[in-house]
């Protein structure tokens, strides 16, 4: 349950750092406030004084600012989803042993799980980077 935990905790607040705080990306894109992301469903009624968002790369989110919250959110969906990875990755290597601690057995007992989490690793860097896929 705690590992649980932590991992939602960690991949949703990724999704819900870059949406509010992160203003210093290279992206340029808007940040809105906590309540205006937890009430997303709800922007069509928003009255568009209150909110106004800018284009930034490819997507031209100025005339249907509501758009942010649907199909613009391809970079913080990506982040989650490395993030989970990434855990997931770091919480097989955890499992190695459940009597002793990983400082005593050491992360090479299982050199298949660490070329299994080599290539998985490989695999989704290739998802995200290499544009066929």
């Amino acid at each position: 349950m705690i590992i649980g935990i932590y991992v939602g905790a960690t991949t949703v607040g990724v999704f819900v750092y870059w949406y509010c705080y992160y203003d210093w990306s290279e992206y340029n894109h808007p940040l809105v406030t906590f309540d205006q992301l937890r009430n997303w469903s709800e922007c069509p009624a928003w009255k568009t004084e209150d909110f106004k968002v800018h284009d930034f790369l490819e997507y031209e989110i100025s005339k249907d600012p509501c758009g942010y919250f649907t199909w613009a959110k391809e970079k913080p969906s990506t982040m989650s989803l490395t993030v989970l990875v990434m855990i997931e990755m770091f919480n097989a290597v955890n499992a190695l042993s459940d009597e002793k601690s990983l400082l005593t057995t050491g992360i090479f007992i299982n050199m298949y799980l660490i070329y299994a989490i080599i290539l998985s690793t490989g695999l989704h860097l290739m998802i995200l980077y290499v544009e066929f896929f």
